[in-house]
């Protein structure tokens, strides 16, 4: 490998007229050489990384990715301690898929240092380390990060809090198996645990818990509290510990993780207009239409910049272990259970297509680690599980020819759809970040996703048959032609 001689200038004017493949190559040769701050700057080597991180990624070249990250660490530490929340997502997800949980734990040791660097890439991590079933691994990383996350200024007020909520529900796992065992449960103990995090200050919350550890799930109770607006939270609250109980005995899934389930769910079916009276009947409130959760999922999954994918398919997933519970208990009709497990197989069905010509499928092999539920046999299982397997195992070349990357091509068809002057977009968010970068009111939160299914949505479509908008989403998600 030649020591490079090259300015800045002269080296990004060569960059830009390679092929995705030399770039690769470039890359590897200049990150094995000193470079100073002035020339990182001066070629917006961040912005290349990322690029190319993201380009292999789309070819699902696993080796190359771990490679690059690999040399970044080792002769960019600097730059990379900078960068380190997009590289190191990527690395705990291959971590988790691989079962190197001692890995993904030394991968999370910059996130507890530095968490305020990219607090949405934490929940994203997050989110993957409960559907994973790592409770222990992301316990520690909210222990390691609420303070520093709480007295942030960059950060919204009451972050913290889904820190804690982690952190107690899984105490409240623990308060469980004392009790299933005869052991003293420690309810001091427990208190003094709960000061740390500010919810000692709710006693009817306390008691309730209390309650709803040491007794069986009470259906008239629930019913009759469901009725009235002051008891209305309460009633749900029992139901959601009595639903995370169920799931670690006939599941053996984490309190963390039923958890996790149960607040994306009910981020759905909370989000509807619902009249209190259609609220308070059970029935009503869980009975829902496909086209009322078939947005609520290609929102997470496909719209532009989200980071919720992970949940979009612990979502569809995760309903029929909830109905399979709301049943047992006799809280819905068969009727409902029966409409809700059709609409969400039938979506099951279209997001595994829409993946097919997609290998980031492995990501989210979460969902084949659980127990399966009750509608599903094992003949079914083998080939969903064979699906994630095949995304692993396929991958793609970088091309070899100038202006033809997955990512470049991509990206120009998202603009040519929506009618985006990618240039001009980006000496915005240049111009934009700049004026962030003068400012001490920038606050750290999730970036609002920009739906692209919009201008695609079926209502316009000239085909006479009409796409769904997970189809549709998926369509440009892919980079598919029409």
């Amino acid at each position: 490998m030649a020591h490079n001689t090259l300015t800045p200038d002269e080296w990004y004017d060569q960059y830009e007229e390679a092929s995705v493949k030399q770039q690769y190559q470039m890359l590897l040769d200049i990150m094995q050489q000193p470079l100073s701050q002035d020339f990182l700057e001066a070629t917006e080597m961040g912005d290349l990384l990322i690029t190319m991180s993201d380009e292999l990624n789309s070819n699902n070249l696993i080796n190359e990715s771990l490679k690059l990250i690999q040399l970044v660490q080792q002769q960019q530490p600097k730059f990379y301690k900078k960068e380190f929340p997009y590289y190191d997502k990527f690395l705990i997800e291959y971590y988790l898929y691989t079962k190197q949980y001692n890995l993904v734990e030394d991968t999370l040791v910059r996130f507890k240092k530095y968490p305020i660097n990219n607090v949405d890439e934490l929940f994203v991590i997050l989110d993957l380390l409960n559907f994973y079933e790592q409770p222990e691994i992301a316990v520690d990383l909210c222990k390691n990060t609420y303070n520093t996350v709480k007295k942030s200024s960059k950060v919204i007020s009451g972050t913290e809090d889904e820190l804690a909520w982690i952190i107690i529900t899984n105490l409240m796992e623990q308060l469980y198996q004392k009790q299933q065992q005869g052991k003293d449960i420690g309810w001091k103990k427990f208190e003094t645990e709960l000061k740390k995090y500010d919810y000692n200050e709710n006693q009817e919350w306390l008691e309730d818990t209390k309650s709803i550890i040491a007794t069986e799930f009470n259906l008239e109770q629930f019913l009759s509290q469901l009725k009235q607006k002051k008891l209305y939270r309460r009633a749900f609250y029992a139901l959601s510990t009595a639903f995370y109980i169920y799931m670690k005995e006939e599941k053996q899934m984490s309190f963390v993780c039923s958890q996790e389930i149960w607040e994306i769910i009910f981020d759905f079916l909370g989000d509807r207009e619902l009249s209190f009276k259609q609220q308070s009947n059970p029935n009503t409130f869980f009975s829902f239409d496909k086209k009322d959760l078939e947005p609520y999922i290609s929102q997470k999954i496909y719209s532009f910049l989200s980071l919720k994918q992970a949940q979009g398919f612990a979502t569809l997933w995760g309903i029929p272990y909830l109905y399979d519970f709301l049943l047992s208990k006799e809280i819905i009709r068969e009727q409902v259970y029966r409409k809700v497990i059709k609409i969400t197989n039938q979506l099951k069905t279209e997001l595994l297509k829409s993946y097919q010509d997609n290998w980031e499928l492995w990501r989210y092999d979460f969902i084949n680690r659980w127990q399966p539920d009750s509608n599903v046999d094992s003949s079914e299982l083998s080939k969903q599980a064979q699906l994630f397997t095949n995304s692993f195992e396929h991958s793609e070349p970088l091309s070899d020819q100038p202006g033809e990357g997955k990512l470049e091509s991509f990206m120009n068809t998202v603009a040519d759809k929506l009618g985006i002057d990618l240039d001009a977009m980006k000496h915005e968010w240049e111009n934009a970040a700049e004026e962030i970068e003068d400012s001490d009111e920038s606050l750290v939160g999730e970036p609002e996703a920009i739906e692209i299914t919009k201008e695609l949505s079926p209502s316009k479509s000239k085909s006479k048959k009409k796409k769904s908008s997970l189809g549709i989403a998926a369509q440009l998600y892919n980079n598919k032609k029409k």
